[in-house]
Formats: structure tokens, C-alpha cells, sequence
């Protein structure tokens, strides 16, 4: 994700719908798999999983990390790092925003605002097509 090319939602949730996004990779109303064949979630007519309606993920993306980068808020607006092509520091140190694992709920995309150092290990949340 980044600040021109890749954009969920300007909005949380997408209220304007599918015209927030930009070089947006989900599509409307599509089912998500992981690799072992196991349903992940079911984007909405916007591209996204709706958690603000109460919906969730059908698992975790996964249970092998703690966290993972995200760049995304728990509502699916870029975090400020990432509007800002990642380069927000906090202390003088690069910070982005994380998802955490093992989880179902919004938490999964944003960790309400939990920024790390951009120097840590940290494995990328990514969608193949």
C-alpha cells in the first residue's frame, strides 16, 4: 500500500463505496482462500469486509505471527505512515502500522493504531491473484 497507488477506503468502512479505492486488489463481492484451500472471507459490494457491520473473517489470515504489516487502519483507511509512503517517524525511528494474527475481527487489519519500528522483522500481509 501506498499513498497514490494502492488505497482501500477514504472513508471508514467505504461509505462512498468502490469508488474510494485506488489500484484497489480486492474485488466486489468475491470469496478469499488462502493457500490451503480454507475460505478466509467474503469482500462486500465495496471490496472489503465490512467489520463495522459486524462481520468478520472466517479464520485468521494467519496464527504463525503476532503481527504482521498492514499499512491499514482497523476500518481499512491507509494509516498515516502509509499516506505518507511509509516515512513517518516517531523518536527520529520509521513506524508503519500492523495487523494482528490470530484474530478474526478489524483487529486483524489495523492493531488499533499499533505502530513499530519499520527496522523490526515483521512479515507483510499480502493477497495473490
Amino acid at each position: 500500500l501506498s499513498s497514490s497507488t494502492r488505497v482501500a477506503c477514504t472513508t471508514a468502512y467505504c461509505t462512498g463505496g468502490s469508488s474510494e479505492h485506488s489500484g484497489w486488489v480486492l474485488s466486489s463481492n468475491t470469496e478469499y482462500y488462502n493457500s490451503s484451500g480454507q475460505l478466509l472471507m467474503t469482500t462486500n459490494g465495496s471490496g472489503i469486509v465490512d467489520f463495522g457491520s459486524g462481520a468478520s473473517l472466517n479464520q485468521p489470515f494467519t496464527t504463525a505471527v503476532s503481527f504482521y504489516w498492514t499499512g491499514l487502519q482497523e476500518d481499512w483507511r491507509l494509516t498515516a505512515d502509509t499516506r505518507t509512503d511509509w516515512t513517518v517517524e516517531i523518536a527520529g525511528l520509521p513506524v508503519a502500522g500492523l495487523g494482528a494474527g490470530s484474530v478474526t475481527n478489524n483487529t486483524s487489519l489495523g492493531f488499533f493504531g499499533q505502530n513499530d519500528q519499520c527496522s523490526k522483522s515483521f512479515r507483510f500481509l499480502c493477497v495473490r491473484q
